[in-house]
């Protein structure tokens, strides 16, 4: 074959793969769109992102501020009955009136998912309503998501 029947051919063998090459992108870019839109994102909190006072002093069970502050879970043991004893008597006090209080717990979404966060500041509230029922307090829940710690933070509600 001579140049003359080569060059027409040799043009359109490259166009062609040419075609084949652009086909294969759009098809590796259609992939790629499908896959990002089954991936669910997530934000953190819940329009907020993130506060600027971190607790990264990661002690026992202690009380600050009229809260209970733990890092993620605080321990039911004998250490830490008379801490929340002592706390829940203080809210008492405070409320002479006071028959039903609020347990306030918070679940922040730092370091854990939102739902998994939430599952565990429900079950620390719930790791509070013994000593509740232990002191005669009637009780209700609030789950709250507004600092970057976990706290539990007990509030009288109903006056008798």
């Amino acid at each position: 074959m001579d140049d003359e029947t080569l060059a027409p051919m040799a043009d359109a063998l490259s166009a062609t793969l040419a075609v084949i090459v652009l086909l294969i992108c759009f098809f590796i870019l259609a992939q790629v769109v499908a896959v990002s839109k089954q991936i669910e994102t997530q934000k953190l909190g819940e329009e907020k992102y993130l506060q600027h006072q971190l607790d990264i002093a990661f002690k026992e069970l202690r009380t600050e501020g009229g809260q209970l502050r733990f890092y993620k879970s605080f321990n039911t043991d004998d250490s830490s009955t008379q801490l929340v004893s002592d706390y829940l008597n203080g809210v008492k006090a405070n409320c002479f009136d006071c028959e039903s209080f609020k347990i306030i717990s918070n679940y922040p979404a730092a370091n854990a998912s939102k739902h998994r966060s939430q599952r565990r500041g429900l079950s620390n509230a719930i790791k509070l309503i013994p000593y509740l029922v232990k002191e005669g307090m009637k009780y209700e829940i609030e789950l709250s998501n507004d600092s970057n710690y976990y706290f539990l933070e007990v509030e009288p509600i109903e006056n008798k």
